[in-house]
């Protein structure tokens, strides 16, 4: 242990004493050498922490947006200025972007690159559901039917328009009456009636609705209705044959007879063409005792119909009333011969020609 002591005391003696850095007025001949070294410390410190700092963030800024690139810090005026005419010369190339297998990469902005651009992967939703577009309806019609079926289509469209909708009210009149012969045809006469009563009809038709409805009403036996009608169709149309007919026939039922007469006396139609007209007139010659006229009326319409065993018929009528007996048997012979008569008429004529054998 002496040995040992002495030992340290003897290097103490050779050694210096070392300065105190700390202290620069102890530092002979090299004032200020402590704070440099401090502030190299310190700048080393704050660089490292700048670069962690850059580090974390771009670390940061990656994992929340794994897609993109990140963009490069920008450069100071002076270098871009001098770095300019280069970048014209070779542009710059942006690496292409990661596609992550979760979902479909957004579509990246166009590369200056020769490279061709990747297209981005089909999902299979896409894939399942392509987008057609629907076919128009024109289109699917001409499809679904045959181009001759379509024009019939369109022609009874464009004939059941015209028959339906009306240009005016005439128009639409004359549909109703058309509607009133349908209905009688079907035996709907209640329905017919109320048609061919409306207001502005009998106008509309010429008064052919009012005969209509007279001729309903007087199978109905509703004879003082159809009178009135007609009457006042006449009033209207004064010269329409078919009318005075009518009314003339309403007359006769009621067995006014010289009421009849006047009312056919007023006009005197073609024979050829009205042969209801004179026949009815001679009917009433025969119930007014004016036979010889009578038989003057039933020649002229026999000779000019002498086919129509009706007439002959009538003929014989008004031979038999001006006691013609024999020229009535040739009458009725003529009609059975020529046919065309009802089984109650046949047996009619018959019985009359007995009454002369």
């Amino acid at each position: 242990m002496s040995l040992l002591n002495d030992a340290l005391k003897a290097s103490k003696k050779k050694t210096p004493p070392t300065p105190d850095l700390k202290n620069p007025a102890l530092v002979k001949g090299k004032p200020g050498a402590a704070w440099h070294k401090k502030f190299a410390w310190i700048s080393l410190v704050i660089a490292l922490s700048a670069i962690a700092v850059v580090v974390f963030l771009r670390h940061r800024h990656l994992a929340n947006h794994p897609g993109k690139t990140p963009t490069a810090a920008p450069a100071p005026a002076a270098a871009v200025n001098k770095a300019a005419p280069q970048a014209e010369k070779k542009p710059a190339v942006t690496p292409q972007p990661a596609v992550a297998k979760t979902e479909p990469a957004k579509p990246a902005a166009p590369a200056t690159t020769s490279k061709p651009a990747v297209a981005p992967p089909v999902t299979p939703k896409e894939a399942v559901k392509p987008v057609v577009s629907a076919p128009s309806v024109a289109t699917a019609t001409t499809k679904a039917i045959p181009a001759d079926d379509v024009q019939m289509l369109q022609t009874k469209e464009t004939s059941f328009s015209k028959s339906v909708v009306p240009v005016d009210a005439q128009d639409a009149l004359l549909l109703e009456y058309q509607q009133a012969l349908k209905a009688i045809d079907a035996g709907e006469i209640e329905q017919a009636m109320l048609l061919l009563g409306k207001p502005g009809l009998l106008k509309a038709t010429n008064g052919d609705s009012a005969l209509t409805l007279a001729k309903l009403l007087l199978k109905k036996r509703e004879t003082i209705s159809a009178e009135i009608v007609l009457k006042h169709a006449m009033e209207r149309y004064p010269a329409k044959v078919p009318l005075i007919t009518k009314f003339a026939e309403v007359k006769f039922a009621q067995k006014k007879y010289k009421a009849a007469l006047t009312t056919l006396s007023v006009m005197s139609p073609p024979l050829a063409t009205h042969p209801t007209y004179y026949s009815l007139m001679a009917r009433c010659y025969m119930e007014t005792d004016k036979t010889e006229q009578a038989v003057e009326l039933y020649e002229q319409i026999v000779s000019k119909f002498p086919h129509q065993s009706k007439w002959w018929v009538g003929l014989g009528l008004a031979l038999q009333a001006n006691h013609e007996g024999a020229s009535a048997v040739e009458a009725y012979n003529k009609a059975l011969s020529l046919g065309g008569l009802s089984p109650e008429v046949v047996l009619f004529v018959k019985d009359q020609i007995r009454q002369f054998s």
